[in-house]
């Protein structure tokens, strides 16, 4: 585990294989770090630093890219 994540604390979302890649794009456009990005049957789940987490919202949430979050730690 990282430790900047168990210090400053993750968000572990979930998003389907429809919003994977747009996800995976702002991630890169806006150099949002995360972790921990596992495919799974239904889509593909990472864990996004908290304090990065606020501008990640916004920006999906601008673009209409749906994700779900599953677990805040820290």
């Amino acid at each position: 585990m990282n430790p900047s994540y168990f210090f400053l604390g993750g968000v572990k979302i979930f998003a389907d294989y429809d919003n994977a890649a747009s996800i995976l794009n702002l991630c890169m456009y806006y150099c949002i770090p995360y972790t921990r990005f596992t495919p799974t049957a239904e889509g593909v789940e990472m864990v996004i630093r908290y304090s990065s987490f606020k501008k990640f919202k916004k920006e999906a949430d601008a673009r209409g890219i749906a994700f779900t979050v599953l677990k805040r730690r820290g």
